[in-house]
């Protein structure tokens, strides 16, 4: 794929690309469609926590209160959503806040504060997997406010997680993002509102 650089040197496709991303990888019907009849995607067999946990990130207990998470858990540190759909809402929430605000944007960097390496054995291999599916260098700046940055960037870290090349749900990938987009320049949006004050 080919990747388009701003003459900042910022990766930013305006071109979909999502759809040749996604359509690279089988949809099950269902997610025990996948877990028990593929064991290509799940070599053990076992289902992966961020399936378990409707957290397609495996998003931890930070202190903050998502959208769809009661704030208790039942898996340690990692945070158990009520859907999958929140779950992935929340994981593109808090890359677009480490993008926004602390100026995280480079793969490698987005993915350090979200999985420091002190806590992710195979940080490399995750950070160079993301970096590929988006057709760029994990330390090049790409920008996560283009939609379609964004979700190619939320899909390869859920992959990633999952140790799946789909979405287990079937459709709960594209409503989580949609949401969060939606929740994004809500934001955004506010901030606008307050500085214009």
């Amino acid at each position: 794929m080919m990747s388009s650089l701003t003459a900042g040197g910022v990766f930013d496709n305006t071109n979909s690309g999502i759809a040749s991303f996604v359509s690279d990888h089988r949809t099950p019907s269902s997610p025990h469609e996948l877990l028990l009849n593929d064991p290509g995607d799940y070599a053990t067999n076992e289902i992966p926590r961020g399936v378990r946990n409707n957290n397609p990130h495996n998003l931890k207990d930070s202190g903050d209160r998502w959208q769809g998470w009661d704030g208790t858990s039942t898996d340690g540190d990692f945070i158990v959503f009520n859907s999958p759909e929140d779950g992935m809402r929340a994981g593109m929430m808090n890359h677009l806040t480490h993008f926004v605000d602390y100026g995280d944007t480079t793969v490698e960097k987005l993915l350090e504060r979200a999985s420091p390496r002190s806590d992710n054995p195979n940080f490399d291999e995750y950070a160079d997997y993301v970096a590929e599916k988006l057709g760029v260098d994990r330390d090049q700046q790409i920008n996560l406010e283009n939609e379609n940055v964004g979700r190619r960037f939320a899909l390869a870290v859920a992959n990633f997680e999952l140790g799946a090349q789909s979405d287990p749900w079937g459709g709960a990938y594209e409503a989580g993002l949609n949401a969060a987009y939606r929740g994004h320049r809500a934001r955004i949006a506010r901030r606008s509102t307050m500085t214009a004050d």
